[in-house]
């Protein structure tokens, strides 16, 4: 299958790995579309953080 997408490898506690299957199940998404989501949403936050800022 061909994507745009860069692959990586993660190390994870394994609470974390848990955590994010159970969301990732709850939403019906993958892991990978899980984190991904997540990520996104984490830069977006960073991003809108360092705009407040003078």
């Amino acid at each position: 299958m061909a994507t745009d997408k860069d692959r990586i490898t993660v190390y994870l506690p394994s609470g974390l790995r848990e955590r994010i299957s159970q969301l990732a199940e709850q939403d019906k998404r993958s892991v990978s579309a899980t984190i991904e989501i997540l990520l996104l949403k984490a830069i977006e936050s960073m991003d809108n953080e360092q705009q407040k800022k003078p």
